[in-house]
C-alpha cells in the first residue's frame, strides 16, 4: 500500500473516531479498508470520499454504511437475563410509584433491548400506553429500520422465556413481534455523541449496554456525562459490566445489587465522601467497635469536640469505589487482607470488585475464601453463581443458585439480604428463580 493510501485510511479512521466516538483498532481499519476499496477505489475517488463524509450529516450517504459495517449490532431479547431480573424484580416495583414512567434505550441495534423493556413493563407495571415512554437511539440508520419493523429470526429469541412467545407470531423463518409491543417504543437515528440528545433530567431509567467499550476513553467520559445529564433527580443507568472502569461517575451512584450494580443519579455534593460514608449505601461496613469504658473526669475542662474514630479499611474502600476511584479501594483492600486475612467483609468486597473489573479467577477465589471462613454468606453465593455464568459454568451456576434459593426459602421473607441495597429475601429468591428459568430456556 502507497503512503497516500495509508494516509487516507488513517484521515478516515480519525473523521469516525472524531465523530462517533469509536476507538479504532485493527479490525476498524480493516472495515475502513474494505469500505474504501468498495466505494471509492484509488487514491482520488478515497480522498473525496473523506471529504463527501465531513460534509455529510450523521447517518446520511456514505455514513450508513460505514456505521453499517463498523457497529456490532448483535443482539438479543433479555441480553444478560441478570440484569433484566434485577430490573423487573428491583428496579420497576420503585418506578411503579411514580406516574409516567420514561426509559432509553442508547445505542439499541435492531431493537431487541427496548423492546424488552417493553414486555417487561407489560408484564410488571400493567400500565397503558400513554403511561410508559420507551426511546430506542442508534447510530445506524439501518439497525434502526430493522427496529421498526419488529421482525427477527430465531437467533434474537435464544434466552427468550416460553411463557413470552406469545408476544410473537411465526411468520416463515420470522418471528414477528406484536403491534401493541413495538407501538410503546419510539426508535430515531441519532449519534450520541454529535447530537443534543434527550431532554435534560428527562429520564427514569437509562440503558447503555456494550457500546461505552467501544469507545475511546475521552468519548466514553462525555457520552456519560451526556447520559448522566439525561436522567431525572434519582434516575438509574445500566451498563454492562466493567463498561465505566476508569471513568469519571459524576453524580451517579453505584449501587451493588445481586450480580449488577445500577447506578442512580444523586444530585447532592459528593466532596467528603472519601472519608465519611453517606447515609443510605449499598454496602454496610461493620459496625464500629464500642468505644471504651470513659475514664475519670480530668482535672481540667474536657474538650468539646470528641475525636472521632477512624473509618475502618473496609469503610474507606467502599468509599473510594462509591466514586468510581475503584484502584485505590482494591489497593486499600488488599492491604487489609495482608494484615488481616479472615476479614470476610473485606474480602467480599475485593471480590466483587475483582469481578466488576474482568478478573474472574481471582474474584472466584475471593469469594470462596469468603465461604471457607463464613459458609452462611448469601450474597458471595449470588456473586459466585453470577461468575461462574460468566466463565461459561452454566451447570454449575444453576447448582449454586438453587442452593441459594434453598437457603433464602427458610428465612422470612422480608429479611434483609446484606450487603444489597433494599432487596428482601423473598425479592431475592424471586430474582434467583427467574435466572434459573432463563438459563432452562436458553439450554
Amino acid at each position: 500500500m502507497s503512503e497516500r493510501a495509508a494516509s487516507i485510511e488513517r484521515e478516515l479512521g480519525a473523521l469516525v473516531s472524531r465523530r462517533y466516538g469509536l476507538a479504532i483498532g485493527e479490525r476498524e481499519q480493516g472495515v475502513i479498508r474494505q469500505l474504501l476499496a468498495a466505494r471509492a477505489p484509488g487514491q482520488e475517488a478515497g480522498a473525496a470520499l473523506v471529504e463527501q463524509l465531513r460534509r455529510t450529516p450523521d447517518g446520511e450517504g456514505a455514513w450508513g454504511d460505514l456505521l453499517e459495517m463498523l457497529t456490532v449490532g448483535e443482539s438479543y431479547f433479555f441480553r444478560d437475563s441478570g440484569q433484566f431480573a434485577v430490573i423487573g424484580d428491583w428496579l420497576l416495583p420503585r418506578l411503579e410509584r411514580q406516574g409516567k414512567v420514561h426509559v432509553w434505550s442508547a445505542g439499541c441495534a435492531d431493537g431487541q433491548e427496548p423492546y424488552s423493556i417493553a414486555m417487561l413493563l407489560d408484564e410488571r407495571l400493567h400500565r397503558a400506553a400513554e403511561q410508559v415512554a420507551i426511546l430506542g437511539t442508534d447510530a445506524n440508520p439501518r439497525a434502526i429500520e430493522r427496529a421498526r419493523i419488529g421482525r427477527y429470526r430465531n437467533w434474537s429469541l435464544r434466552v427468550l422465556d416460553p411463557t413470552r412467545r406469545h408476544y410473537f407470531t411465526r411468520q416463515g423463518e420470522w418471528w414477528e413481534l406484536d403491534g401493541r409491543i413495538r407501538r410503546r417504543v419510539q426508535f430515531r437515528t441519532e449519534n450520541l455523541l454529535g447530537s443534543t440528545g434527550a431532554s435534560a433530567g428527562s429520564f427514569d431509567l437509562i440503558l447503555c449496554r456494550n457500546l461505552i467499550i467501544y469507545l475511546t476513553r475521552q468519548a466514553a467520559q462525555r457520552l456519560l456525562d451526556i447520559l448522566t445529564s439525561a436522567l431525572a433527580p434519582g434516575g438509574y443507568l445500566l451498563t454492562a459490566h466493567n463498561e465505566l472502569q476508569g471513568l469519571e461517575l459524576g453524580e451517579l451512584r453505584p449501587m451493588v445489587l445481586p450480580e449488577t450494580v445500577i447506578y442512580r443519579r444523586t444530585p447532592s455534593p459528593r466532596v467528603e465522601r472519601a472519608v465519611a460514608p453517606p447515609r443510605r449505601r449499598p454496602l454496610r461496613p461493620p459496625a464500629p467497635r464500642p468505644p471504651a469504658a470513659p475514664r475519670p473526669p480530668p482535672t481540667r475542662p474536657a474538650s468539646p469536640e470528641p475525636e472521632l474514630p477512624h473509618p475502618s479499611a473496609f469503610t474507606r474502600a467502599w468509599a473510594l469505589a462509591d466514586v468510581g476511584r475503584t484502584e485505590e479501594a482494591v489497593t486499600l483492600l488488599q492491604g487489609r487482607l495482608r494484615e488481616a486475612p479472615t476479614d470476610v467483609e473485606a474480602g467480599f468486597l475485593l471480590g466483587y470488585l475483582e469481578q466488576q473489573r474482568g478478573n474472574l479467577d481471582e474474584a472466584a477465589r475471593l469469594l470462596e475464601r469468603v465461604l471457607y471462613l463464613e459458609p452462611g454468606h448469601l450474597a458471595a453465593y449470588v456473586e459466585l453463581a453470577g461468575l461462574f455464568e460468566r466463565q461459561g459454568r452454566h451447570r454449575t451456576a444453576m447448582r449454586t443458585r438453587e442452593a441459594v434459593i434453598e437457603r433464602l426459602r427458610r428465612l422470612p421473607g422480608e429479611t434483609a439480604i446484606a450487603p444489597y441495597e433494599g432487596v428482601t429475601a423473598a425479592q431475592l429468591a424471586a430474582y434467583l428463580g427467574e435466572m434459573a428459568r432463563a438459563q432452562g430456556s436458553a439450554e
